[in-house]
């Protein structure tokens, strides 16, 4: 029961540093995104609010898989090779997640940009 629970802490401390450089990455790419192309308030507020709306699903998610996480440690007796790998698989997953957050960041600085340029930059009415 003992090592079950350092496992679970584990894992779920692992979430919550994920969570916590997700957080990081979301305020790098604001200050890049903002300083690359934040050329009017409402580009600034365009990039901002594509990036911050990942980032509140992405902490949404993993607020959820932390629960999640902790009742499956509680339902689950982790007797089995197989239990214990599937475990270690979240694991793994878990780790991934800043670097494609970074990757889903980038990509919202430009779409925050373009969706600014399509529908609010001084000459969209050419456009539409």
């Amino acid at each position: 029961a003992r090592r079950t629970e350092t496992a679970r802490n584990i894992l779920v401390k692992e979430v919550m540093k994920v969570q916590t450089d997700i957080k990081a990455l979301m305020f790098k790419y604001i200050q890049e995104g903002v300083g690359a192309r934040g050329v009017s308030v409402l580009a600034t507020k365009t990039i901002i609010d594509s990036i911050k709306d990942i980032w509140l699903s992405l902490n949404g998610d993993l607020e959820y898989a932390k629960s999640s996480i902790q009742e499956l440690f509680y339902l689950l007796p982790l007797d089995t090779k197989e239990q214990v790998q599937a475990m270690v698989d979240i694991a793994e997953v878990v780790q991934r997640i800043p670097a494609k957050t970074e990757l889903l960041l980038e990509e919202a600085t430009q779409e925050g940009y373009q969706q600014y340029v399509r529908s609010s930059s001084w000459d969209s009415w050419k456009r539409n």
